[in-house]
């Protein structure tokens, strides 16, 4: 947009005074930087710095699911199975000191 209305003004309203060519070729590499900047951001950074299990989003309010659907995933799944293990393993402490 600024490409364009640059083009209609006076010489000595441009963005570089009395120097219409030079004044495009800035206005048009400044869009073209950020345009690079924004494709760059969005695509390169994130496939170069993204962990993966790593929560980049913090929750800021937290929105209560409707408790007739279960959401599973592998890492409560996990968990579950840890404690289902230290659990054992407590019972397991519990009946040995018993036996002692």
């Amino acid at each position: 947009m600024r490409f364009v209305l640059e083009m209609s003004r006076s010489q000595d309203g441009l963005f570089v005074m009395y120097n219409m060519p030079l004044s495009l070729t800035l206005i048009g590499l400044s869009a073209l930087i950020g345009l690079l900047g924004m494709i760059i951001t969005q695509i390169g950074v994130p496939q170069l710095f993204r962990r993966t299990g790593y929560i980049y989003e913090k929750e800021y309010f937290l929105i209560n699911a409707p408790t007739n659907i279960v959401l599973k995933t592998e890492t409560t799944i996990s968990d579950k199975n840890k404690l289902k293990q230290e659990k054992a393993k407590a019972k397991l402490e519990k009946l040995e000191a018993k036996n002692k």
